[in-house]
């Protein structure tokens, strides 16, 4: 269910983003890792990208200027040399309910306020 938006963060969600960072942790991939990204097209409310093996795809439920909840998504099945990102990617992504938007970074949190996954804006 999407609310009217009350300020200017929703337009700018609309982008491509890449995975640097899931809590705490910053992201280091091999060579063999694909780099995760997830696209947010607002307008239709709707989200793609990979996890770093897996094509990912799906709805986004709640919009809101700070609240964000994932619908239902599904991706592909094939399995890469290492499977430890796109495991953790596909936990973490579900329990999304809030975000923080800055100028070239989104950080996505669970209900008790966790960091779960940090983007970096691809488009400048």
């Amino acid at each position: 269910m999407q609310k009217e938006a009350d300020s200017n963060n929703i337009p700018k969600l609309q982008n491509l983003w890449t995975l640097s960072s899931m809590g705490d942790e910053d992201l280091d991939l091999n060579d063999a890792s694909k780099l995760p990204t997830l696209k947010i097209d607002v307008a239709d409310m709707r989200v793609s990208g990979n996890d770093g093996c897996n094509n990912i795809m799906g709805s986004i439920e709640t919009l809101t200027p700070t609240e964000f909840k994932f619908g239902m998504l599904g991706g592909t099945k094939m399995m890469c040399q290492d499977m430890e990102v796109p495991r953790k990617v596909g936990q973490l992504l579900p329990e999304v309910r809030t975000y923080k938007l800055t100028p070239l970074k989104l950080y996505f949190y669970d209900a008790d306020g966790n960091e779960l996954l940090t983007y970096k804006k691809v488009d400048k």
